[in-house]
């Protein structure tokens, strides 16, 4: 689709002139104030290229033989301007950063159901407690077909879609249709605030260990933190288990905060400097509440910004230990600038260092998609190497090393699936996870939401599902020339595993979810074995 030419001038010089006055207003202000000022053949140089790209999108609107897309011109100049920089350096549309900034920020306005799209249709998995959705009929297992007398099945629609559709105004009404048991019910409601929860989950472990997943650092995180922390102190909570696994980072002022609740007085957290930014130093304000208890923080190669800048104060201030994997290696603090259309660009405007004084930025050839993936995370390219060239030192005097990411003091292997099983697996995804919902959904009603509940549940049904499966999955012509009997015996244990976690997955409330799959987990276990010995020292 074209946009009027008024518009696309509007856009294009509205996203190239801003990427243009940011970088001459950080000349100005920066390397006017700290470095010798551009020479007049450099201005001249950056002067015709801009002029360069400005007559050229002229010359192919007015002279080009047929009809442009013009859009599909404009965004190939965003990309390429964005692929001589760092992968961090971004653009957002205005709906994107919209939608992300409402996860960001830590709620929006729903109707307060989790849901799925399975054979083109809405269902609803879970009704969120102190939701709208709660004061009325809807349940787990019900089907929407319309909002607002509008037909929302069918095989175009999409995630986004029943997104813009539920979300909205607050107070604003929504009349949904739904099937329910057979039935069809009409049910009203309004939209109120829906928090989005950064922490997802906490509890204690063999009384006295208190254990809390940090999903993001939104602008919520560090009072979600205070409010887990009370409870679980309340509790009997004498030790703590932060994990960080699979935290991709966010704002770094929630991760500095909670830092500081963790640290003595008058500690260093972090350091952030960049060529036009004024190196800026984090330290820890006041005796932290948790400073005296026992800490593990764990991580992985997901791991990463903010999650490693947490992880590395813990670890340079020898204030507890790093348990897990190494952590992804993003060194890198962004910076959005508005581009005037409610478009912005995420921009890399300086490196953070540990209080050691390293970087863990690592070699961007490196890079890999921050995709938390049972499957893909078996995968050796994650697992980052150290550089020991980069030697730093803790104020206890031990060795870390700089670049690669954080390095744990214990390094737990992942437990690796064989090849057959990742490609079966990958291959049939959806597949799995279309019979997994249908079990779950004709078991439903004899439920309940309890981890422990449900692990008793698999436990005497799995058996009746796997012949299901089975009788299904080798249903498929493909999979019979692919997979023999004796194939499939041999990658039960995987696939049952990834089964599982789907069938919790389709179920368990978060907190029940994430409770089910440490069950077993050795990264965990090797955290609280570490925690139990008298002996050892923090």
């Amino acid at each position: 689709m074209s946009f009027k030419k008024n518009n696309l001038y509007f856009f294009f010089y509205g996203c190239l002139f801003c990427l243009l006055s940011i970088f001459i207003i950080q000349q100005a202000l920066f390397l006017g104030l700290n470095r010798t000022s551009l020479s007049n053949s450099n201005k001249s140089h950056d002067q015709l290229s801009f002029q360069k790209i400005e007559e050229m999108y002229n010359l192919i609107l007015s002279t080009y033989y047929e009809p442009v897309d013009t859009t599909r011109i404009l965004n190939s100049m965003l990309e390429s301007i964005l692929e001589s920089v760092d992968p961090h350096t971004s653009y957002f549309s205005a709906i994107e950063h919209n939608r992300e900034n409402e996860e960001m920020m830590g709620n929006f306005y729903g109707i307060g159901i989790q849901f799925s799209i399975f054979q083109d249709t809405i269902v609803v998995i879970r009704v969120l407690p102190n939701g709208p959705s709660e004061k009325t009929e809807l349940m787990a297992g019900d089907r929407i077909t319309h909002v607002d007398g509008e037909k929302i099945t069918g095989p175009t629609i999409s995630n986004e879609e029943v997104l813009n559709r539920l979300r909205g105004k607050k107070g604003s009404k929504v009349q949904l249709t739904v099937f329910s048991q057979d039935k069809e019910k009409n049910i009203e409601l309004y939209r109120d605030e829906i928090p989005l929860n950064s922490i997802a989950s906490s509890y204690i472990i063999d009384n006295d260990i208190a254990y809390l997943k940090i999903d993001k650092f939104s602008a919520t995180t560090y009072s979600e933190f205070i409010n887990h922390i009370n409870s679980l102190v309340a509790n009997g909570a004498e030790k703590m288990i932060i994990d960080l696994r699979g935290n991709t980072g966010g704002y770094l002022d929630q991760s500095v905060a909670i830092a500081d609740e963790l640290l003595d007085f008058g500690l260093d957290i972090v350091s952030v400097k960049g060529d036009f930014r004024d190196e800026v130093r984090y330290k820890s304000t006041y005796q932290g509440q948790l400073s005296n208890y026992p800490l593990i923080i764990l991580i992985d190669e997901f791991s990463a910004s903010a999650s490693e800048i947490l992880a590395g104060a813990i670890q340079d201030n020898n204030r507890g230990e790093i348990v897990g994997r190494t952590s992804f290696g993003k060194g890198l603090v962004g910076e959005e600038f508005s581009l005037g259309d409610g478009s912005v660009l995420r921009m890399t405007v300086a490196k953070y260092f540990t209080p050691s004084g390293r970087c863990i930025q690592k070699d961007i050839s490196n890079y890999y998609d921050l995709i938390n993936d049972s499957v893909s995370a078996n995968i050796d390219q994650y697992h980052n190497k150290i550089d020991s060239t980069k030697i730093f030192y803790t104020s206890d005097g031990d060795t870390v090393f700089g670049g690669g990411g954080i390095h744990p003091d214990y390094y737990i292997e992942d437990e690796k699936m064989k090849e057959e099983s990742i490609d079966f697996i990958n291959d049939n995804f959806s597949k799995l996870d279309e019979l997994s919902f249908q079990f779950i959904d004709s078991k439903r009603s004899n439920l309940k939401d309890e981890a422990d509940h449900f692990r008793g549940f698999l436990n005497s049904n799995m058996h009746i599902f796997w012949a299901m499966f089975l009788d299904s999955i080798m249903g498929d012509e493909l999979n019979k020339k692919m997979y023999n009997s004796q194939e499939m015996n041999y990658m039960k244990i995987d696939v049952q595993q990834q089964l599982e976690i789907l069938l919790a997955r389709n179920f368990l409330s978060t907190q029940e979810f994430i409770y089910f799959v440490n069950e077993g987990d050795q990264i965990l276990n090797k955290a609280v074995k570490l925690l139990k010995y008298e002996d050892y020292e923090f």
